[in-house]
């Protein structure tokens, strides 16, 4: 039997099919494609559907037929729980394509995300599990593979570029002011005690880790074995914003391992990062190329 998980994201939507025989799943195709949806909700949280957003859903459902996918699970994030319009837009979604779209609330974000992260790590271990996505970051402290405590930010690569306009060259006053806005909304948002015990290893899911970790590892050809489980220090992290504020957004589309799409967004991802490895007091972090789609195939899925 095929089996389909669909992440709907702010920024990326994603694709993953697998194959279901007695024991386990295993991978069939793993799709995505940069859609950048967050960036057309307008001041009274409106989202305005773009030809990008029906083409590429138009794509997975293309996929799906083509692999024969018996079952499918559908979850939209952040930009759909913003939305005003969210009624219509599912109404629409099952209309075009007969299919639920099923839009999740932060904790189920977080359960998902913290399932699929660490799917990849060892087991009875302590980990936060950090995924910055376009409208929302979510911190999930995971203890002995159980989701102990989460919060959801509101804050995300996609809402910062739509702050700050700004995707070109970075002066360093700027650059000041962007670190100076996370930090401080780190600070002003309440955080668990739970988290502020350090004792864990950070776990850091979706684009901006995964982009990180391949231009450190200068990664002509993504290859997602290579990348999760990678170790990436605050150092190298420091030395590759260094690199990518100084040039133009298309300029930076030349680094190798640098996905086209992630090109105007990749500064604001790597500084909230950097500020969360900072506020918890780490040198390091772990990168993780799972997340929400492997964490439905964890939640829905039983083998």
């Amino acid at each position: 039997m095929k089996i389909a998980a669909v992440d709907l994201g702010s920024n990326a939507f994603r694709v993953l099919i697998q194959e279901k025989d007695q024991k386990s799943y295993f991978n069939i195709l793993k799709y995505r494609e940069i859609v950048g949806l967050g960036k057309h909700l307008n001041s009274d949280n409106e989202l305005r559907l773009t030809k990008k957003y029906y083409s590429t859903l138009n794509k997975i459902f293309l996929l799906l037929k083509k692999y024969n996918v018996e079952k499918v699970k559908i979850v939209g994030t952040s930009v759909f729980r913003d939305a005003t319009n969210k009624k219509q837009i599912k109404s629409e979604f099952f209309s075009k394509w007969k299919y639920k779209l099923n839009i999740i609330s932060p904790k189920v974000e977080a359960e998902l995300t913290a399932k699929g992260a660490i799917s990849k790590f060892k087991k009875n271990d302590k980990y936060l599990v950090v995924d910055i996505g376009g409208g929302s970051t979510e911190l999930v402290l995971v203890i002995d593979d159980n989701v102990s405590s989460y919060i959801s930010l509101n804050i995300g690569v996609v809402k910062m570029l739509k702050k700050f306009k700004n995707y070109n060259e970075y002066p360093i006053d700027e650059l000041t002011k962007i670190s100076e806005y996370v930090y401080n909304f780190l600070i002003s948002n309440k955080i668990n005690k739970q988290f502020l015990n350090n004792d864990f290893h950070i776990i850091m899911n979706a684009g901006t880790p995964t982009t990180l970790a391949a231009i450190d590892l200068k990664m002509e050809q993504y290859d997602e074995k290579k990348i999760s489980g990678h170790k990436m220090s605050l150092a190298k992290t420091y030395k590759i914003l260094n690199l990518l504020s100084k040039i133009s957004w298309r300029e930076r589309l030349n680094i190798i391992g640098l996905e086209k799409g992630r090109e105007k967004v990749i500064v604001f991802g790597i500084i909230i990062l950097i500020k969360i490895v900072e506020f918890f007091n780490k040198k390091n972090y772990l990168v993780s190329d799972s997340g929400v789609l492997e964490g439905i195939f964890e939640k829905y899925f039983e083998i």
